[in-house]
């Protein structure tokens, strides 16, 4: 079955235009939620609805990067999650995941992919089908003790 928010990429025209132009990362942690606890499955509206409520909360800027990952992750439900940034080659372990951020020479910009080794697991540029190059420039590796799956997903 294919999860909602693997369809959902940055030019969705029901995304906010903050998180259409710089949402890749906010994205990306979304994916991960929904990977790992499998309780939540994020539309548009709903990734929209979080957005401004997170801003509100002081969890992300209004250009959609965030500014307290973690955070997001503790709202749902991830037990001591933490961050840090490690070269790209660098391995990762069990209870963790990362988010590759990668160049594109293009359109002279950043952007960020949930990857796992070489393998993409969610882009939500879809760089690979439109023939974009991109390269890996650095990696956000977050780790967590558990996950809480009895947490409730509501929005407020």
């Amino acid at each position: 079955m294919v999860k909602e928010i693997t369809k959902i990429k940055q030019y969705n025209s029901v995304l906010d235009t903050n998180i259409r132009r710089l949402g890749g990362y906010y994205l990306s942690l979304l994916f991960y939620i929904n990977y790992f606890t499998r309780k939540i499955d994020f539309t548009a509206e709903d990734i929209n609805k979080y957005y401004f409520l997170f801003i509100k909360k002081g969890y992300l800027d209004k250009s959609s990067l965030p500014k307290s990952p973690c955070l997001i992750l503790e709202y749902f439900g991830f037990i001591r999650p933490k961050c840090r940034y490690e070269r790209v080659l660098n391995p990762i372990g069990n209870n963790e995941f990362s988010i590759y951020e990668v160049y594109i020479n293009s359109l002279d910009t950043v952007h960020h992919i949930a990857k796992y080794k070489k393998k993409i697991l969610y882009d939500s540029r879809d760089m690979a089908s439109l023939g974009i190059k991109s390269r890996n420039i650095s990696k956000r590796v977050f780790s967590y003790l558990s996950i809480n799956t009895q947490y409730a997903f509501k929005l407020p």
